[in-house]
């Protein structure tokens, strides 16, 4: 039985492998979705522990800074520390995404 699920387990390691080691495809100024409930503490990156904030899933942000595979938003700095965090946590949004979303919030208000 294990034999048999070897293949599979293979293939779930390699496509994770990949998700985690796909170029960071944003830049400055770019909106992005949060699309992650788990934001990890990297020590070996810096810091003292884990944010006390961080980006809400479905949170549409304006990246700010980037540093390698990192995405840095003003809203979450603080006084003491730039917050940093992984590009694969989020997703880009569109003129039309936002454009359609617009749409969807404005007909649910207008039906309250």
């Amino acid at each position: 039985m294990i034999s048999n699920s070897l293949p599979i387990l293979q293939k779930v390691w390699a496509d994770l492998l990949n998700f985690y080691n796909m170029e960071n495809p944003f830049s400055e100024g770019d909106k992005v979705i949060c699309v992650s409930e788990d934001f990890p503490w990297l020590p070996q990156h810096g810091g003292i522990g884990p944010a006390k904030v961080h980006p809400v899933k479905n949170e549409i942000l304006i990246v700010d800074e980037i540093l390698g595979d990192f995405l840095r938003f003003d809203k979450y700095d603080t006084i003491n520390s730039f917050n940093w965090w992984h590009h694969t946590r989020f997703q880009g949004v569109s003129e039309s995404d936002l454009t359609a979303l617009e749409l969807v919030c404005d007909y649910n208000v207008d039906y309250l």
